[in-house]
């Protein structure tokens, strides 16, 4: 085995030793092991600050914090030392030019490339290795094919630094939603510096299909598909610190009492934190692992390479999103101008669609899945804070909000879960004064025809006309 292969393993075995038993026995097996590999080491202000901690710790009774410190200088010259030095990747997958593209990092010096591409043929024989260059650290990379292959031939490399896994983007989780970014941003510059609006309009897909761009004179539409009560109120409570509207528009569904972004797996929650954090938006959503408090801070090597990904990702890989793998998997795609331009011209189409089709089995499912939502009470509860917040922020600014409940088609509203719609209605209801507090059911509106429908549920481009319209006759200065 490579010498420094073998230092880097032992580096990482006494670095979980030291984080478990914590004596200086261990500290001095550290000693004696960079004595042995001295003439591998570099001479650097890195390493000399490694060394004069590891001198200071063996010459003394260590104490947990003495380990603790000492364990991060070692992490520190892990790190270093190891980006220093040239990598053999042995990839195992699919397709290793696409893996290029689509690995959020990679070792920083690669020297050498071994691909092993895995198809349905591809036999566990074929998988043989020749290190012959000893200045070269040999790498193990996969994707999740390669992963499996290894994992079900139960085939290992004695002589390899590591079999890693990097992370890959998740271009199509995202790829169609990444549009909404660019519109959400030119919408929020119209907020901020055309002195003509007069209204923000806010919610789910609902609102986002209700009030088209082009259909607006005096508002401006912010709403987002999945869209919550957590997020209007985070970009209510921005509008009224930065600009000098004081009309708000939140448009509703039949469940959104019982809905919180954050607490599904909408590829839409990503798109929201990013539209927040760039926008510098507080944007205060519950997480699903919310009272799972990690209380043990201390540094420890939990892998060959771990620190050196970690810190290559906070370093070299969008350093702004520190360790949000969502959020740089966004900003590539917001870099990859064709795909993001058809995203976005996906989103204007549907917007702006006349076409309307549905079948009774597509709104039976959508109606069960939604139905789901009824048993989040723990969302209720969470959502009657959030707008008891909203109505407070209302009146001491001397604001209006008017929640308005969208057209649905007679079937869909047959079928919904009568008990979801009428208490989510009900709570809405509640919380309405007569003054600035104001809800209009436009549910059951017999204005609007299928035909005014892109689906079940949402409108299309002449039923956001038709609603538009009404919305106008109501006094609201859209």
């Amino acid at each position: 085995m490579n010498s420094t292969v073998l230092f880097l393993k032992n580096i990482h075995l006494l670095a979980q030793k030291m984080s478990w038993i914590q004596n200086d026995s261990v500290i001095d097996e550290l000693k004696d092991l960079f004595i042995q590999n001295s003439s591998l080491l570099n001479d650097d202000e890195n390493t000399a600050s490694f060394i004069n901690e590891l001198i200071y710790c063996a010459e003394k009774n260590v104490t947990p914090d003495d380990v603790d410190n000492l364990i991060s200088h070692l992490n520190s010259f892990f790190i270093h030392y190891f980006s220093t030095l040239s990598c053999h990747v042995i990839f195992v997958g699919q397709d290793w030019h696409q893996y290029i593209l689509n690995s959020v990092f990679l070792p920083c010096k690669i020297e050498k490339v071994t691909s092993f591409e895995i198809k349905l043929e591809t036999g566990p024989e074929t998988i043989q290795l020749n290190l012959e260059d000893d200045n070269l650290i040999p790498i193990v990379v996969t994707d999740h094919i390669g992963f499996n292959f290894l994992k079900n031939n139960k085939i290992q490399f004695p002589d390899v630094l590591t079999a890693l896994q990097f992370p890959e983007k998740n271009r199509n989780r995202f790829s169609i939603d990444a549009g909404f970014i660019p519109l959400l941003n030119s919408r929020y510059e119209k907020l901020l510096n055309d002195p003509e609006v007069k209204t923000l309009i806010l919610g789910s897909s609902y609102g986002y299909q209700g009030f088209p761009d082009k259909l607006l004179d005096k508002a401006v539409n912010l709403s987002l598909f999945s869209g919550d009560f957590t997020l209007s109120y985070s970009l209510i409570k921005k509008a009224v610190e930065t600009t000098k509207i004081k009309n708000f528009i939140i448009c509703i569904g039949l469940y959104d009492a019982f809905f919180e972004l954050s607490m599904g797996g909408s590829p839409t929650f990503p798109i929201a934190r990013y539209f927040c954090k760039s926008q510098h938006i507080e944007y205060n959503y519950r997480k699903k692992e919310a009272g799972s408090i990690n209380t043990d801070t201390r540094p420890y090597i939990t892998g060959p390479l771990d620190l050196l990904i970690q810190y290559i990702y906070k370093q070299q890989h969008h350093p702004q999103f520190d360790h949000d793998e969502e959020l740089s998997w966004l900003h590539d795609l917001l870099l990859d101008m064709p795909n993001l331009s058809k995203s976005v011209d996906f989103i204007n189409d549907r917007s702006y669609c006349t076409h309307f089709s549905y079948s009774s089995t597509e709104i039976h499912n959508r109606v069960v899945e939604l139905s789901k939502n009824y048993q989040r009470k723990h969302s209720f509860e969470n959502n009657k804070d959030v707008i008891s917040s909203l109505l407070s922020l209302i009146e001491a600014t001397n604001s209006t909000l008017t929640f308005i409940v969208m057209p649905f088609t007679e079937f869909y509203r047959q079928h919904y879960d009568q008990n979801l719609k009428n208490e989510t209605l009900a709570f809405i209801k509640s919380v309405t004064n007569s003054t600035n507090i104001f809800m209009t059911d436009l549910s059951a509106h017999q204005s609007f025809t299928p035909e005014d429908y892109y689906d079940a549920d949402h409108l299309n481009f002449y039923g956001a006309t038709k609603l538009c319209k009404i919305v106008r006759e109501l006094g609201l200065e859209i």
